[in-house]
Formats: C-alpha cells, structure tokens, sequence
C-alpha cells in the first residue's frame, strides 16, 4: 500500500558499461511541493527494490518533499538469485545506476544515496570519493551529493567483527544516517558508533531497539511484546529520517 501524500512509477533507467542495458525502478513522487532533494535507495546483497523496509524508506522521504527511486542493481537486473558482485566491483555498478539516473532526471538538484545493506555500503564508497565512480558518473554530469543514508549498515560478516568495512568511511564529506537494529548480527549501533564517532563528516545514528538486519522488531525483544515488520519500524522513524533530511539543507 503507498503512503498517504505520494504516488509510485514504475520506469526503466538506461544504464551503460555493464552487462544490462537498463534496469527496473520505481520513482516515489510526492503529491505535494517537491522541492528537497533527488533520493535513490538500492537493495541489499539478497534483495530486490521490492524490499519492505526500502519500500517504506522510498514513502518516508517522498511525503516530506524529497522525490525517491528505488533502483535494482544491475546484478539483480542480470539474474533473480545469486550474490552480488564484491564491493569494490559493485561500486562500478552503482556509478552506472547513478550516472543512468543523471542523464533522465528532470532537472539538476541535490542527490541523497540510501541503500539498504550492501547497497548502503556501496552509496558510502561513492562518498568517499573512489576514481571507479568518477570515471562513470563524470560522462552523465556531476553528482551533487549532498548525503548518504544507510539502512543497516553491514559493519562487519555475521560473527566476524575483526573483518570491518570501515575504512572507507574517513574519506566521505558528506553528512551520514545509519539506521541500526540492535541485534544485528552484522553489528549493532554500539559497536557501530566507535568507529564513525571522530569521522570528517557529520554523523548521525539512530538506533532500532530489537531490530534485526531486516529492521525487523519480534516480539520477544519489543518493548509493547508485539512483533514489528520492517516497514512499520521504518515508518515509525520518520520524523527522525525527514529531520536529517532537513538539516541538509535541501529543502523538504
């Protein structure tokens, strides 16, 4: 079900340099005044746009003014299962997305990247800033990034907190949202907060108290004992998502 006070658009985005010529999308529009920034929310290593919590992401910041597209990965484009490409290859495929989206969007405005997961990761390495984007997104026109929001950020592999995706991280500019259930297993906001606490840009945490990877609330670690699914936990964070936005600077 769409949000009250925002429309849905299923399009295709014309990509190039990858291994499909386009992928599926769909745009969040607000019914009202649209004037806060561009959002492009991608999917997780195992999922697809079709995901709940991005779903409800893509709704959130549509409503407040910030029109959204929730956009498949070409990997995801290529084949309906199977894991997606390393990191440091995904990012290529991400630039591509953004570069597709550059070249349609219908006027120049800041972007907001968000990403769930892997694709949170991905829309962090684009901040920082790596030649792999610069290469692609120059060709379609310069991104105007104005933040980075990640839903569940994957700190580190189940069980392996020696193995951290942090280092990245010291070289993004730009103002960044992690959105962090505490029981994660991919780490929670309190293993989280030590390694962006003294980072260049600013930071902002908000913790999912008994949220899984999928923002998933159950019901034995709820506080009212009733279980909350990921699009209902991601609606309940509104105001703190649109706040962020806001302090952008972007309008909404």
């Amino acid at each position: 079900m769409t949000a009250p006070g925002v429309t849905r658009t299923a399009v295709q985005i014309p990509v190039e340099g990858v291994a499909v010529d386009h992928v599926d999308a769909v745009w969040h529009h607000p019914e009202g005044p649209a004037d806060g920034a561009f959002v492009l929310v991608t999917h997780g290593a195992g999922g697809t746009i079709e995901d709940p919590a991005i779903v409800a992401f893509a709704d959130v910041v549509a409503a407040a003014g910030h029109p959204s597209v929730r956009c498949t990965m070409p990997y995801r484009q290529r084949r309906t299962a199977g894991p997606p490409p390393r990191a440091e290859r995904g990012v290529g495929d991400l630039a591509a997305v953004i570069a597709g989206l550059l070249r349609v969007a219908p006027e120049p405005r800041p972007w907001v990247l968000a990403g769930k997961s892997y694709g949170g990761r991905l829309a962090t390495m684009v901040a920082a800033d790596m030649p792999e984007v610069h290469r692609v997104v120059d060709l379609a026109g310069r991104l105007d990034l104005a933040g980075v929001a990640c839903l569940s950020y994957p700190l580190h592999p189940p069980g392996r907190p020696d193995r951290l995706r942090v280092a990245h991280l010291a070289a993004v500019r730009v103002p960044l949202l992690f959105v962090q259930g505490t029981n994660d297993p991919f780490g929670g906001p309190e293993e989280l907060v030590p390694h962006v606490a003294d980072l260049v840009a600013p930071v902002t945490v908000v913790p999912v108290p008994g949220g899984d990877h999928a923002l998933k609330v159950p019901r034995t670690r709820s506080a009212d004992g009733a279980t909350h699914a990921p699009a209902e936990v991601v609606a309940g964070l509104a105001d703190a998502c649109t706040r962020w936005l806001a302090d952008l600077g972007v309008g909404g």
